[in-house]
């Protein structure tokens, strides 16, 4: 068996156009000045952000990066214990991410019908992916009705070789809206587990922990310097990552650049690499057109196997979908992700 955990950064949902840290304060100010009134709390983050300005008069500071603000006012929270500042920032990032996070539209049913299972758009190509690692199988229905696309989910074959597990440092629901909507018209009848079975130490397929929190639990860890985990729920999504990580054998960031200041990613991976038994491979997705994110994962892991690749998600999410070619057979598995991901990366260094 071999065990696989994708760390997802904000790179891999920016396709789907989810705002990321360089340019979050300028599309919620959209928000805002598109609605005044029902976002009239981002008024409070706004009017905090022109009280900053002061600040770059003596220091270097970068005011449109919505890490350096909300590190700002959460270092003031830290020293008078505000935490109403906390509410009304956690709320601000929350109501952001849903806004920009897009519904997945019913494709018409009419269509041809490998188009059809995941919506339109885009959702089919972050559906495909979702499915092999949930190892999902389809197959073409004689007749359902006018409501539903002409498919329905088969049962897996034991025998498949991989498992996969997800640990995300995004907020969005871009992975489970996909399993939400097929579970909503009784496609699939397994998602992934946003907890551990009690007592699983190990591993345990088909996991997805959530580092910063999530936006439909409005309980978030905001991009800032203090990632504390003393919000027990959150802990345990750190428990889940650290069981997947020293149980892995291959391990894959997508869309993620190691920023400097994420000190506690850095500290989880060196914390599991101890329990670690076989592990094979690291591989790297991630843009990096300077190559100063290139530098940071090979100045920080010293693993022979890591392979680095500059390009885009959805470049990766259409290599994977190509696998299964345009016209589908009566009945598909999805199990090619790893000769995509292979082919993909057979050039990196």
């Amino acid at each position: 068996m071999n065990r696989i955990v994708y760390i997802l950064g904000a790179g891999f949902s920016a396709p789907l156009g989810l705002p990321v840290v360089s340019n979050f304060l300028e599309r919620s100010k959209d928000m805002y000045f598109q609605d005044r009134e029902k976002f009239q709390h981002f008024s409070d983050v706004l009017n905090k952000i022109d009280e900053m300005s002061k600040a770059k008069n003596y220091y270097e500071t970068d005011l449109l990066n919505i890490e350096e603000i909300l590190s700002i006012i959460e270092m003031r929270e830290s020293i008078f214990g505000d935490q109403g500042q906390e509410r009304y920032f956690s709320k601000y990032i929350v109501d952001v991410i849903k806004h920009y996070t897009p519904r997945i539209k019913r494709a018409n049913p009419e269509n041809e019908w490998s188009s059809t299972i995941f919506g339109e758009g885009q959702s089919n190509l972050y559906g495909c992916f979702v499915a092999s690692l949930l190892g999902y199988a389809f197959q073409l229905a004689e007749y359902r009705n006018d409501i539903y696309p002409k498919s329905y989910c088969t049962s897996v074959p034991a025998e498949t070789d991989f498992e996969y597990n997800v640990i995300t440092l995004n907020y969005d629901m871009v992975l489970e809206q996909i399993t939400d909507y097929l579970l909503k018209k009784d496609m699939v009848s397994t998602s992934f587990k946003r907890s551990a079975t009690e007592g699983v130490v190990g591993w345990e397929n088909g996991l997805l922990a959530k580092l910063h929190g999530s936006a439909d639990t409005g309980i978030i860890i905001p991009p800032t310097w203090n990632k504390g985990l003393a919000n027990n729920s959150i802990r345990a999504e750190w428990q889940i990552a650290y069981n997947s990580l020293s149980n892995a054998n291959h391990i894959r960031f997508i869309g993620y650049s190691l920023p400097t200041n994420d000190s506690y990613l850095k500290y989880l991976l060196l914390t599991s690499i101890m329990e670690a038994d076989h592990l094979k491979t690291i591989d790297v997705l991630c843009l990096d057109p300077n190559e100063s994110v290139s530098r940071r994962f090979h100045d920080f892991i010293k693993f022979k196997k890591l392979r680095f690749r500059s390009d885009t998600t959805e470049n990766y999410l259409v290599k994977h979908m190509q696998e299964y070619g345009e016209g589908w057979p009566k009945e598909i598995q999805f199990d090619k992700l790893e000769h995509a991901h292979e082919d993909f990366f057979k050039n990196a260094n």
